[in-house]
């Protein structure tokens, strides 16, 4: 029994719904179809291997599920042309994953006829980056955070959407290790000390894959109680609703 990728949903990427996106539901729904024809999109808005791979499953997918016998070589081809799956992006992985057994199991008894069916356990998940929590989550610019999570390996960059307005980016080069985590500074910018919250987002290369998020939010470190001039205008800023969440945009 071939173990088809994980359902859409829980422990899944929460990134945005692209092409990219679409054509692992497909996949995942065994609609071939389907699966071939976004490919070509993956290709130009992902990249060439992507798109490749994609192919490649939708061949599989024919092949093992609509008896399309003929478009093995076509998929034997994508699974070869990978020379190493550790380093694909992490939705390629899954996509590679199902490829792999598809392909070893037609080669195994190049004969057998495929069957859907419900076996115990789980399929592969896309190994994508995730976050349990941030440590601490709360804070002033300048403060440590650690991002406590799984598969953080694969995140690319982390980009620090603030509220009310700008953003930061720290790259891959500037997350320290910190156990199973992940670790960066806050930036001191003009932007971070104006804002009330940020959104932290994990990238997953290529595509700028937004895999997850959460939310931190700035402690007030004082006011200022100089009194104004009577006839001066007001500069309070009003304040800026938190979201209730930060999901990946």
């Amino acid at each position: 029994m071939i173990a088809w990728i994980l359902s859409l949903g829980p422990g899944t990427p929460s990134g945005p719904a692209t092409i990219y996106f679409e054509a692992y539901a497909a996949l995942q729904e065994q609609k071939c179809d389907v699966v071939q024809q976004k490919a070509g999109d993956v290709s130009r808005q992902i990249g060439q291997a992507s798109g490749d791979l994609f192919a490649g499953a939708a061949s599989a997918c024919f092949a093992a599920l609509r008896g399309r016998s003929e478009l093995w070589p076509q998929a034997e081809a994508a699974r070869d042309a990978v020379s190493d799956p550790a380093a694909l992006h992490c939705m390629d992985m899954a996509v590679f994953g199902l490829l792999d057994r598809l392909v070893q199991a037609h080669r195994a008894d190049p004969n057998a006829e495929f069957e859907l069916g419900t076996v115990s356990g789980t399929a592969m998940a896309p190994p994508c980056p995730r976050i349990t929590r941030l440590d601490p989550d709360h804070g002033v610019p300048g403060d440590q955070v650690t991002i406590v999570g799984s598969n953080l390996e694969k995140t690319t960059l982390v980009v620090l959407h603030y509220v009310p307005d700008g953003m930061d980016v720290i790259n891959q080069s500037d997350l320290i290790p910190a156990g199973a985590g992940r670790r960066f500074a806050v930036p001191e910018s003009e932007a971070a000390i104006a804002a009330t919250a940020m959104c932290v987002v994990l990238i997953a290369a290529p595509g700028g894959w937004e895999a997850d998020s959460r939310l931190f939010t700035f402690d007030q470190t004082g006011t200022n109680t100089s009194p104004s001039p009577a006839d001066s205008p007001s500069t309070d800023i009003p304040a800026q609703p938190l979201p209730a969440d930060c999901p990946a945009r």
